[in-house]
C-alpha cells in the first residue's frame, strides 16, 4: 500500500535555523553525542506531520518545554516528504496557531487543521487519504472518535520519552479510557498489519454510526407520539385516508358556499346597503396590501443579504489561498521589513517622525503594512472560521428567504383575490348585500376553522411519516451493513490470523537469533509480546523487545504489499535502560533482515531506490559499524542541532 518518506527537515525561526540534508530511501543515521538535539530533531519530524509534541505545547503549565523554540519568534517546521513517490511541501508554525498545517499540492497550497472540531476535514484526514488508510470512527461506549494518523504513529515512532517496556509510544491522552484503551491499541496493529482490517473497522464504524441514528430516531418517534397524544392525536389509531376524505368534503362545501355567496352579491333586488361592506373589504384590502408591501421590502432585503455574503465568501476564500500562499513561501516575508526599502530591499537609515519617502508621519503608524508570521496565521484562523461563520449566515438567509417568498406568494393572491372582489362590488353602484350573506360567512369561518384543523393533523402525521419512514431506512440500512459485516469478518479474521501467525514467526525469529537468553516469544490477546511465558525480567531487554517488534512491523510490509503500515519508522535515540552496545546493536542490527528481504543484500548502495525508510537517531557509534555508510548527518563537539543566527 502507500508509503511515507522524509526528504528534508528545515526548522526557521527568527533567532535560530536549521535545514538537514536531503534523505535518501533505507537506513538514514543521524549521529550526535547526548545533549546536542538528537531528541529535538525526531520531535520536529513528528511535529511536522501533526503528531501531538508535549515539548511543543507552550500553553500547558504541565509540560517541559523547549526553550529554544518557546523564545524564537516567527519560528516554523517545514517538511518536503515523498508519499508513493511524489513529493509534498508540509510546513506548521509553532505557538498559538499551531493548529494549522500547511500543504503545498500540485502547485497549489491548502490549510489544514491539525485537530478535529465540528466534523472539519483534517491534515491526518488528508495524509491518510494519500497512504491509502481507510478513515473511520471508533466506538467505545458512549464516545466515539475517527482514527487518525497520529494514533497509529504509536507504532511507527519509536519515542525515547515512551516508557520502553510499553511496546506503543505514549498517546497525548495516556491512561485516558478511550483513547489509551486496549480496544484501540488492538486497532491500531490491526489496521496496520492487517490486510482488509481497516475496511473491516469502516464498516464495524458505519454499523454503530447506524445504530445510533436508528436509536436516535426510535426516541424521535416515541417522543413525537406522547407530544401528538397530548394534543388529542393518536399516531398509532390516525386515519390518514379517513382525514383526507373529511377535508376534501370540507373543500366542496367552501367552494359551493363561496358560490352561494357570489350569488347573493350579484343579486340585482338586494335591500339596503353595500357600502359597509365595501368599507370593510377596502380596509381588509389596505392591511393585506400594506403586509404584502412589507414582505416585498423584506424578501428584497434578504435577497441583497444573500448576495453580499456571497460575495463576501468568494472574496474571503481568495484571501485565504493569498495568505496560505505567503506562510508557505515564509522567505518572502522576510525580504523588507520596517527597516528596510520595500523597492531596493537595502536598510534605510530611519529618521525619527518621518515616513521611508521623507514625508512627516507618527511614529509606527506605516507598522500596521507589515504583519509578522504570527500576525499572518491569527488573520488565516480568522478568515478560517469566519467562512463557516458566513456558510451558516447564508444558509440561514436561504431558509428565510423561502420562507418570506411563499409568504409572499399567499399575500399577492389575498390582494388579487380582495381587489377582484372590491371590483366586481364597484362595477354595479345598485348592488346591495343581502342580510343572508353574514350567515354565509359565518359559515364559512367555521369550515375554514374545520380545515385549518385538519391540515394541522396532517401535517403532524406527516411528520411522524417522515420520521419513521427514516427509522425503517436505517433499520434496513443496519441489517444489510450487519450482514455485510459478517461476511466480511470472517474473510478478515482468517486473513488476519494468518497475518499474525506470519508476523509472530518474523518477530520471534529476530529476538530469537540475536538474544540467547530468550527461548520462547508469543504474543497475548491485545497482540502484545510474552517473552519467556512472562517469566524473563532483564530490563535491558525491554529494548530488544520493543525495537525488534516495529522493525518486524516495517519487514512484513516490505514483504508484503498489501499491508498498510506506511512503510515508514522514526527511532529517536534507542540505547537506554543500561542496555550494552553488543545487544544494541543486534537490536538495530535486525534492519538487516529489511535490506535482505528487498535485495537479499544489505550492501546495498544509500542511493538505491528502497521501499521503505528508517530515520534513526543514536549517540556517537551506537550502531553496528558496518551501518557508518548510512550515517547521514553528525553532531559532535559541542554542535548543536538549532543554529543560533547571528
Amino acid at each position: 500500500m502507500g508509503s511515507i518518506k522524509i526528504r528534508k527537515v528545515i526548522y526557521e525561526g527568527d533567532n535560530y535555523s536549521f535545514e538537514s540534508p536531503r534523505f535518501s530511501d533505507g537506513l538514514q543515521i543521524i549521529e550526535a553525542e547526548n545533549g546536542s538535539g538528537k531528541t529535538t530533531f525526531s520531535s520536529l519530524i513528528s511535529f511536522g506531520l501533526g503528531i501531538y509534541v508535549p515539548k511543543f505545547n507552550f500553553n500547558s503549565d504541565k509540560e517541559e518545554h523547549h526553550s529554544e523554540i518557546k523564545q524564537d519568534q516567527n519560528n516554523y517546521v517545514q517538511l518536503l516528504i515523498d508519499i508513493n513517490n511524489r513529493e509534498y511541501i508540509i510546513k506548521r508554525f509553532f505557538g498559538n496557531t499551531s493548529n494549522i498545517i500547511l500543504v503545498e499540492e500540485n502547485g497549489a497550497t491548502k490549510s489544514f487543521d491539525v485537530y478535529r472540531n465540528d466534523g472539519n476535514i483534517i491534515f491526518s484526514d488528508w495524509l491518510l487519504n494519500k497512504l491509502g488508510i481507510p478513515i473511520f470512527d471508533i466506538y467505545q461506549g458512549s464516545k466515539n472518535f475517527k482514527i487518525n494518523f497520529w494514533d497509529l504513529s504509536r507504532l511507527i515512532y519509536y519515542d525515547q520519552s515512551s516508557l520502553v517496556h510499553k511496546i506503543f509510544k505514549e498517546h497525548r491522552n495516556s491512561n485516558n479510557f478511550v483513547s489509551d484503551s486496549a480496544l484501540v491499541r488492538q486497532t491500531i496493529f490491526q489496521v496496520l498489519l492487517g490486510k482488509g482490517f481497516a475496511e473491516y473497522h469502516k464498516v464495524i464504524g458505519e454499523l454503530n454510526k447506524l445504530l445510533k441514528e436508528k436509536e436516535s430516531l426510535a426516541l424521535a418517534l416515541k417522543n413525537i407520539k406522547e407530544t401528538y397524544m397530548k394534543m388529542g392525536i393518536d399516531v398509532e389509531k390516525f386515519d390518514k385516508n379517513n382525514e383526507t376524505q373529511q377535508l376534501q368534503n370540507l373543500n366542496i362545501r367552501e367552494k359551493r358556499l363561496n358560490a352561494y355567496k357570489q350569488s347573493i352579491i350579484a343579486k340585482p333586488d338586494s335591500i339596503k346597503n353595500t357600502n359597509k361592506y365595501l368599507d370593510e373589504l377596502k380596509s381588509q384590502f389596505d392591511s393585506v396590501k400594506k403586509a404584502n408591501m412589507s414582505l416585498e421590502i423584506e424578501y428584497e432585503n434578504l435577497l441583497r443579504e444573500l448576495n453580499d455574503l456571497q460575495r463576501l465568501k468568494v472574496t474571503l476564500i481568495d484571501e485565504i489561498n493569498q495568505i496560505e500562499k505567503i506562510l508557505l513561501t515564509h522567505d518572502k516575508l522576510m525580504l523588507f521589513s520596517i527597516n528596510t526599502c520595500p523597492c531596493c530591499l537595502k536598510e534605510i537609515s530611519k529618521q525619527e517622525n518621518k515616513c521611508i519617502c521623507g514625508n512627516d508621519l507618527e511614529e509606527g503608524e506605516y507598522e500596521k503594512f507589515f504583519y509578522t508570521t504570527d500576525e499572518y496565521l491569527t488573520i488565516l484562523k480568522s478568515k478560517k472560521k469566519s467562512i463557516n461563520t458566513i456558510d451558516n449566515a447564508i444558509e440561514s438567509c436561504k431558509v428565510e428567504l423561502e420562507n418570506v417568498k411563499s409568504k409572499l406568494v399567499f399575500s399577492k393572491k389575498s390582494v388579487n383575490d380582495l381587489i377582484a372582489e372590491i371590483e366586481k362590488l364597484e362595477s354595479d353602484e345598485t348592488k346591495i348585500i343581502d342580510s343572508d350573506l353574514v350567515g354565509v360567512n359565518e359559515s364559512l369561518f367555521k369550515i375554514k376553522s374545520a380545515i385549518e384543523v385538519i391540515q394541522n393533523k396532517l401535517e403532524f402525521y406527516s411528520q411522524f411519516e417522515k420520521i419513521n419512514k427514516e427509522f425503517n431506512g436505517k433499520d434496513k440500512a443496519t441489517k444489510l451493513k450487519q450482514k455485510e459485516l459478517f461476511i466480511l469478518e470472517s474473510q478478515v479474521n482468517n486473513d488476519f490470523s494468518t497475518q499474525v501467525e506470519k508476523f509472530k514467526s518474523i518477530y520471534s525469529d529476530s529476538l530469537l537469533a540475536i538474544e540467547d537468553s530468550i527461548n520462547h516469544v508469543d504474543l497475548n490477546d491485545d497482540y502484545l509480546p510474552i517473552i519467556n511465558n512472562g517469566t524473563y525480567k532483564e530490563a535491558s531487554l525491554a529494548v530488544l523487545r520493543k525495537i525488534a517488534f516495529y522493525i518486524s512491523l516495517l519487514l512484513i510490509s516490505v514483504k508484503d504489499s498489501d499491508v498498510l503500515f506506511p512503510k515508514f519508522l522514526l527511532i529517536d535515540t534507542p540505547e537506554n535502560l543500561g542496555i550494552d552496545d553488543d545487544k544494541l546493536n543486534k537490536g538495530i542490527g535486525l534492519l538487516n533482515l529489511v535490506y535482505l528481504e528487498h535485495e537479499r543484500n544489505y550492501e546495498v548502495s544509500i542511493n538505491s531506490t528502497l521501499p521503505f525508510q528508517v530515520i534513526l537517531t543514536t549517540g556517537e557509534g551506537k550502531f553496528p559499524p558496518f551501518y557508518s555508510k548510512y550515517v547521514v548527518m553528525k553532531m559532535s563537539n559541542g554542535e548543536k542541532l538549532l543554529k543560533k543566527k547571528n
